[in-house]
């Protein structure tokens, strides 16, 4: 409101305006590689920079409403941004940008999403890690590419909301996350704070799912490890005696700090 009291000129824009400009700053920044929006022009904009001709610039054949020059300047004055500097606007908070960028991909065809998304090797496509908590938020509302991380980069769903997931969906992404650690393709030692979304995998069928590698001593300690995580993140009372018997052998599967 005091923008707008300000500014009268820029009273013919709604919230929705400035959601949508934020979006698209939001995208641009992310899948570019910028880190702040440059909105002065007194000198040349580092690499590093966003420039509001790259935000408002339009695309023969694109549907998307146009964004002036005054809709940029009234989305970076919202508290949405904060100033560093005196020439360059940040998201005021990394995870705003995130969620935001997920927003604008979500009016996207899957297939723009995996690509603009992920990346592939000779050992398959994986999601760009800069760029994994997009495919996060991303992945909660879109159900196709959902499946493609599910199926090619399983891990990056943890650092999302899974709590809603089916059941049967649980019972997949934990099939592949124990089935990449168990041919080596899982790095256990993660940082700390994305074990506590291992909780979330609870679901009926999940102390079945963790028997099968807890117990079995053939199997290898990267599988046998996060098996005995998730078991402790979800509180898998049923998968206790394995746990149990586990700490009898000679080798050590990593059960102190699981919360098991």
């Amino acid at each position: 409101r005091r923008l707008y009291r300000t500014n009268p000129a820029i009273a013919k824009y709604s919230t929705d305006d400035v959601a949508r400009c934020a979006r698209r700053i939001a995208a641009f920044m992310l899948l570019c590689g910028r880190s702040s929006v440059y909105v002065e022009n007194s000198r040349t904009p580092e690499k590093t920079e966003l420039t509001p001709d790259d935000v408002t610039r339009t695309w023969p054949g694109s549907t998307e409403a146009a964004i002036g020059s005054d809709l940029l300047l009234l989305t970076l004055q919202t508290p949405l941004f904060t100033m560093r500097g005196l020439d360059h606007a940040v998201f005021y908070h990394q995870i705003l940008a995130e969620a935001l960028a997920a927003e604008f991909l979500g009016h996207l065809p899957a297939i723009q999403q995996i690509e603009l998304l992920s990346k592939r090797d000779p050992f398959g496509r994986y999601i760009e890690p800069p760029l994994a908590e997009v495919a996060a938020w991303l992945a909660i509302d879109s159900a196709e590419f959902r499946a493609h991380v599910m199926e090619h980069d399983p891990s990056v769903l943890l650092r999302g909301d899974i709590a809603g997931l089916t059941a049967q969906e649980k019972a997949g992404l934990v099939d592949r996350l124990l089935a990449n650690a168990r041919d080596e393709q899982f790095f256990y030692d993660r940082p700390p704070n994305e074990r506590r979304y291992y909780h979330g995998l609870r679901h009926p069928g999940l102390a079945k799912q963790l028997r099968a590698y807890i117990g079995n001593k053939a199997a290898n300690i990267i599988v046998r490890r996060l098996a005995v995580t998730i078991a402790g993140a979800c509180r898998s009372y049923d998968n206790l005696p394995e746990v149990l018997a586990s700490l009898a052998g000679p080798v050590d599967i990593g059960f102190q700090g699981t919360g098991a």
